[in-house]
């Protein structure tokens, strides 16, 4: 991991950053007194290169504090949002059918 990121910590393959974070749970990186950018941008455009404009990260880790670059993907608004919520399904559906598993037994 690279010394400037020394905030993230380690957990398995993810970078976690550390305090602080947004309400979302994504890392803050302070850049001066008045600016502030979200911790996994400034750590992927560092490593890999800039976002183009109308383009965003998703985190295919689906962790939002990990700063991971291998862990990321420029992607539309639209394609993000959308596999955001396919990931919130699965997780509904394979919670549901483990407490009818449970339920059965």
């Amino acid at each position: 991991m690279p010394q400037y990121a020394s905030n993230a910590k380690p957990r398995s393959d993810c970078w976690n950053w550390g305090d602080p974070c947004f309400p979302q749970g994504y890392g803050i990186l302070r850049l001066d007194e008045r600016h502030f950018t979200a911790a996994h941008k400034w750590v992927y455009e560092q490593l890999i290169g800039e976002v183009p404009d109308g383009f965003e990260l998703d985190h295919l880790c689906r962790n939002r504090n990990c700063v991971n670059p291998d862990h990321l993907e420029v992607v539309t608004h639209r394609v993000n949002s959308i596999r955001g919520f396919d990931a919130v399904l699965k997780e509904r559906y394979t919670r549901r059918l483990s407490e009818r598993e449970e339920a059965k037994a």
